[in-house]
């Protein structure tokens, strides 16, 4: 099976291309090149891994929450690529593919992302051997008001929320919290393209997408 990732929900975005769950072409850039480098650099890759897009089985595209422009900009590639090739478009919520850069965490998993000033979206996912509980979904929370929502006594913080606000995190809870290295807090395409290759295909419900925007529209460097 062959899979085109397509994740640009945060400060970040990028692609993959994936052949029978093997990486042949992941590509990762600051969000504010994306208008620009996006699609040259997809058709490089076509090139160089030999890949077709009529040979293209799933397009997968982040649904956030995230950033206004950059999802706006996937979700029209992805929706593009997939009325004119007729490949089935599949939406993967930001979260679900943040938590699988933690594969086999020893506590619960807090995701953040950002949302307005001082607020994030916060999402507490619980692994059962090879199944997440989710404990907190989707709930919109300020940072002071961290401490008294999350009951857990250890756990793991991720996500872009968590990079950006790390010290007053570390403020109100203290020990209870452990952070993890950079590039485990960003949305990995290819991490989007596995989880994409479970879901069931639907080529109508793929086309009515919705993303979840967390901002308005702002042009030029440093923007949503």
């Amino acid at each position: 099976m062959k899979i085109i990732s397509i994740e640009t929900s945060g400060g970040w975005s990028g692609y993959s291309l994936v052949e029978d769950r093997r990486i042949k072409r992941e590509v990762i850039f600051p969000s504010y090149r994306l208008s620009s480098v996006f699609l040259p650099s997809l058709q490089k890759a076509f090139r160089e891994t030999l890949i077709n897009i009529k040979d293209i089985d799933i397009i997968a595209v982040s649904t956030g929450p995230g950033s206004f422009t950059g999802l706006r900009i996937g979700m029209s590639i992805g929706k593009s690529l997939s009325l004119s090739q007729h490949i089935p478009l599949i939406g993967i919520p930001t979260p679900y593919i943040i938590r699988e850069n933690v594969p086999f965490p020893r506590y619960p998993l807090l995701i953040l992302i950002g949302a307005r000033k001082g607020e994030v979206y916060t999402f507490l996912y619980r692994k059962e051997r090879e199944n997440w509980e989710e404990i907190i979904r989707e709930e919109i929370t300020k940072i002071q008001d961290l401490k008294g929502r999350i009951r857990e006594r250890k756990f793991i913080a991720v996500g872009e929320g968590a990079l950006k606000y790390k010290e007053q995190i570390k403020e109100n809870l203290g020990e209870k919290v452990e952070f993890l290295p950079f590039p485990q807090n960003i949305p990995r395409p290819s991490n989007l393209a596995f989880l994409a290759e479970k879901e069931k295909i639907d080529f109508e419900k793929g086309l009515s997408l919705s993303p979840i925007y967390i901002g308005l529209p702002r042009i030029g460097k440093g923007s949503e």
